[in-house]
């Protein structure tokens, strides 16, 4: 939105989670969205305002620590909403 726009907003990612508010791909992998290098995590589900210009890292990880996830695609459907304030 930079230089379109100087109004405030939120952004919520919301889609299958894990118990401790990561996102769920497939059945067996862990996605852990965090902004501001790292600092900065996104739970799903909640809303949070990053800068205009942010870069979201992404982090996967077996769903069971010490397993490997089986081979194949791994999906998942994620809804990102806008909240202009």
């Amino acid at each position: 939105m930079t230089g379109e726009c100087s109004t405030k907003f939120s952004l919520t990612f919301s889609g299958g989670s894990t118990s401790d508010g990561n996102f769920l791909l497939g059945d067996d992998v862990a996605m852990k969205l965090s902004y501001n290098y790292g600092a900065d995590r996104i739970i799903n589900g909640q809303p949070f305002s990053p800068a205009a210009s942010q870069i979201v890292d992404v982090a996967l990880s077996s769903l069971t620590p010490g397993t490997t996830p089986a081979a194949g695609s791994k999906t998942a459907t994620l809804t990102v909403t806008l909240n202009l304030l």
